[in-house]
């Protein structure tokens, strides 16, 4: 009868056992270590081994067995661990394993008597390489705009898979099949790994416009394995950022003419415009913009005061762009008429080749 203690050592991997367990009588009995069957002494067992593991108990002592898989190199350790219960009728014990050893690693397997700790067997055995095979090969994003470096869509990543250790080198073809770049990182660990592509050629240049493939060459042991990925579009696009300028009511330019009266106030951030009979009162609000600003919006927070008499004379609010870099709102009173100005906001949007 076998019972199962799951062990865990510092930084250490737990591998379960599985099923299949084999209890075979015992024929005879001793006093000597137990012999270890599978895996024996000096032997390299498949990269996916899973057992079984295989020991023999018919010459050695009814007693309580830690058996024990280290497998790797200090710090970077898995271990498997179990404990077994033999009789005076126990011979052979067999079970496999829930989880693959790692790749390419020494391990030793050691079993130990509990009580008493005068019997113990060991064997020295290793694991080899899994076959070579790269796989994945995909890339994100499918379109990418390296033209102006700006944190959106600047690279493309290419991300793959390694079954084992292998020199890889990734190739960048364009839509002919030829070779704009090259990038080869050495020989790399298995896993997961990726490579981003800042849209240069292998002289520093810009790529041209256009469709490419990204290649992963990996060799290993003589085996050579290629992936390569879907399509990715180096690209250019026009995007229109808005941009929002405001202005308080009093930080115009104020003019007027005959009996009319501009009134400005820190306070509250407002400008009077108030007119007796006379010609105009006005605010002027200039604002810097780029060259290339497009679709303008202009707004005046306001509203008419206690002095307006409606309708004798006008209000007006216009919206110009006098020069390339300027665009000036002005709000404008005449006759009897009177307005408060709260505010001036001006909108307007930049073309940003990508």
């Amino acid at each position: 009868m076998i019972s199962f203690v799951r062990g865990l050592a510092a930084c250490f991997l737990l591998v379960l056992v599985g099923s299949g367990l084999v209890v075979s009588p015992a024929t005879a009995s001793g006093l000597n270590p137990p012999i270890i069957v599978t895996p024996s002494e000096g032997t390299i067992v498949a990269h996916d081994w899973t057992g079984p593991v295989t020991i023999d108990f018919s010459g050695s002592p009814a007693n309580s067995w830690d058996v024990v898989i280290r497998c790797g190199v200090v710090d970077e350790t898995e271990e498997f661990r179990t404990v077994a219960s033999t009789t005076d009728e126990t011979t052979t014990l067999s079970w496999t394993l829930d989880h693959r050893l790692p790749q390419h690693v020494p391990c030793t397997l050691v079993v130990a008597q509990q009580v008493g700790g005068a019997f113990a067997s060991a064997s020295n055995f290793g694991t080899g390489f899994a076959p070579l095979a790269a796989t994945g090969a995909t890339v994100t994003p499918r379109t990418f705009y390296p033209r102006v470096v700006d944190g959106y869509r600047d690279t493309a990543t290419v991300r793959y898979s390694l079954s084992r250790p292998a020199s890889v080198v990734i190739t960048v073809l364009d839509a002919a099949g030829r070779t704009v770049r090259t990038h080869a990182p050495g020989v790399l660990e298995p896993g997961h790994r990726s490579w981003r592509w800042n849209g240069r050629t292998a002289d520093g240049g810009r790529a041209e416009l256009g469709r490419y493939r990204m290649r992963v060459t990996a060799r290993a042991a003589g085996v050579t394995r290629r992936a390569t990925s879907e399509t990715v579009t180096l690209a250019t696009k026009t995007v229109n950022t808005t941009h929002r300028l405001d202005k308080a009511g009093h930080s115009g330019a104020a003019a007027t003419g005959g009996s009319c009266y501009v009134t400005r106030s820190a306070y509250d951030g407002t400008a009077d415009l108030d007119c007796w009979g006379g010609r105009f009162a006005r605010m002027r609000y200039s604002f810097s913009i780029p060259a290339g600003a497009r679709n303008f919006r202009w707004a005046v927070t306001g509203a008419t005061t206690g002095a307006d008499i409606c309708c004798d004379g006008t209000i007006r609010k216009t919206g110009s762009r006098p020069a390339a870099r300027r665009y000036v709102v002005e709000v404008r009173v005449s006759g009897w008429r009177a307005y408060e100005v709260a505010g001036v906001r001006l909108t307007y949007a930049v073309p940003r080749v990508y």
